[in-house]
C-alpha cells in the first residue's frame, strides 16, 4: 500500500515537471472558497461568550404598618378577663376580629398583640365608619 501511494506521488511529480499536466487549472484557494458550498475549515475553538452576571435586584416591597388610631377606651390588654382569654387561645382565632379593627388580616405573629393595643375607634356613632363597621360586624355574624 506504501509502494502504490509513492508511486502515485511521484507520477504527479512527474507531470508537474514535465508540463503535460491533464488536470485543469490549480484554484486559488479564494476561488474555491466562493464556488464550492463548503466552508474552509477552521481550527481553534470557538469564541466563547462573557457570562452576565444577574445584577438587577428584586423590587423592595414597601412594608405597611398599621395605623393605630387612638380611641377613647382602655386598651384590651389592660382588662383582666380579655388578657387571660387571649393567653389561653391561638392567634389565628384572631384574624376576623384584626380585620374588624384594622382593616387587615394582619401576620398570625402580630394579631395577639395588634389586639392587645386596641381600645376603640375614633369615630362617632352618627359618622359612616361607624355604619360601615356595624354592617361589618352583621356580615360576620351572617357567615
Amino acid at each position: 500500500m506504501a509502494a502504490a501511494v509513492e508511486d502515485a506521488t511521484t507520477e504527479l511529480n512527474k507531470t508537474d515537471q514535465t508540463g503535460d499536466d491533464t488536470r485543469p487549472e490549480k484554484l486559488k484557494i479564494d476561488e474555491i472558497a466562493v464556488k464550492s458550498p463548503v466552508q474552509p475549515i477552521v481550527e481553534g475553538k470557538r469564541q466563547r461568550t462573557a457570562v452576565k452576571a444577574f445584577t438587577s435586584a428584586a423590587p423592595v416591597k414597601e412594608k405597611k404598618s398599621l395605623e393605630f388610631e387612638v380611641g377613647r377606651g382602655t386598651l384590651l390588654g389592660e382588662i383582666n378577663i380579655v388578657t387571660e382569654y387571649m393567653s389561653k387561645t391561638g392567634s389565628e382565632h384572631y384574624s376576623a376580629l384584626h380585620k374588624l379593627m384594622y382593616n387587615s388580616q394582619g401576620v398570625a405573629i402580630h394579631r395577639k398583640k395588634n389586639v392587645r393595643r386596641f381600645n376603640g375607634f375614633d369615630f362617632d356613632t352618627d359618622s359612616k365608619f361607624y355604619a360601615n363597621k356595624l354592617a361589618a360586624i352583621k356580615k360576620m355574624k351572617s357567615v
